[in-house]
């Protein structure tokens, strides 16, 4: 049947998303930046805190069947658990399929407080110091404790993709846990790249299914010290470079996201050179995404921009045989940014 819903909630995500160390509900089932997010707290037993998270899910999922079931009627009906989830752009009436496998297929570790050496202007953790320093361990012992039960209990998909984006990765004071729980799994290891790992070098070596995630957001040196805020771009490349000797797939083991910031990093210059880093890397593919912090206050003059700005990336990669997708701009961005994408290729203007 039809009803109200989005991938995440049907792929079952599990996003540790946020502050862990103040005690408040911390786990989601996706991490839009939308109000009031639907959340559930992290408690000191771990059958406890996933047992409050998938109670969550299956009450969003439950309400929205039951209000498209209503029709009519559900309008004078107030909702409880998807009055947040129905300002989203991802949620959406479909065909969805109900009930699934029951189990988790994706794990966000994007947990915080956590250290990062990197000063990037859109995110709000430059600016706040207790973001980025640990001082209460025992929230990452119950957040450990919480993820390892649901993984020894089998309700982890086994094929389920495991990302780690808390902070950065290879300064992180639990790198070691951390690398070690998702070292033989589908994992993506979000990396500023500002350091070469040798154990995260290693699982790229052993384990084909592991990858590295840089939001390069530039292609040339200045744009990404404006980005940034750290002047290290011929590092990173060489970083990088390592990386890509240590793949034992020789390709695809690297990502890059690009987030567009119209009028910052988005000219030719910056594009092209981004294409030949990533032909250099055998980087077949790029995360194009966007800046989420106004995705839902842009007005239509910088909405037309972002939109304009992602086709002519779009296209540019098209005219190099080189594939990309997308995640956060929302399904009308996505659809006019490929519209405007066909009518660049097709005019020749690149």
């Amino acid at each position: 049947m039809k009803y109200y819903s989005c991938i995440y909630l049907e792929n079952h995500y599990l996003t540790i998303n946020g502050r862990i160390d103040t005690h408040d509900e911390c786990i989601s089932i996706c991490c839009e930046n939308i109000d009031s997010i639907p959340q559930s707290a992290l408690y000191d037993i771990p059958e406890k805190s996933i047992n409050a998270y998938l109670k969550m899910r299956a009450d969003i999922i439950s309400e929205s069947v039951r209000f498209c079931l209503l029709g009519e009627q559900a309008s004078s009906e107030k909702r409880k658990f998807t009055s947040t989830c129905a300002t989203c752009a991802r949620y959406q009436l479909s065909s969805w399929p109900t009930g699934g496998d029951g189990l988790i297929h994706y794990v966000n570790l994007s947990m915080y407080p956590a250290p990062c050496q990197c000063k990037c202007f859109y995110c709000s953790l430059t600016t706040d110091d207790g973001m980025r320093k640990i001082t209460d361990t025992s929230s990452y012992e119950k957040l450990f404790d919480l993820v390892e039960y649901a993984d020894k209990n089998n309700m982890i998909a086994p094929n389920a993709i495991w990302q780690v984006s808390s902070g950065e990765i290879t300064v992180h004071p639990y790198r070691d846990r951390i690398l070690n729980l998702v070292k033989d799994k589908s994992t993506r290891i979000c990396t500023n790249a500002f350091i070469f790992d040798e154990k995260i070098g290693t699982i790229l070596a052993t384990n084909p299914r592991a990858v590295i995630n840089l939001s390069i957001d530039a292609g040339t040196p200045e744009t990404w010290y404006k980005i940034k805020g750290v002047n290290n771009f011929e590092t990173i490349s060489n970083n990088l470079a390592q990386y890509f000797t240590c793949c034992c797939n020789n390709a695809g083991q690297i990502i890059f996201k690009y987030i567009i910031l119209p009028g910052i990093n988005d000219s030719t210059n910056d594009y092209k050179a981004l294409i030949e880093l990533m032909k250099s890397l055998k980087i077949g593919s790029l995360d194009i995404s966007r800046d989420n912090r106004a995705k839902y206050e842009i007005n239509n003059d910088e909405r037309d921009k972002l939109v304009s700005a992602t086709g002519r990336l779009i296209a540019m990669l098209h005219i190099n045989k080189l594939k990309m997708t997308m995640y956060y701009h929302t399904p009308d961005e996505q659809t006019q940014a490929f519209a405007y994408a066909n009518t660049l290729i097709k005019s020749g203007q690149l």
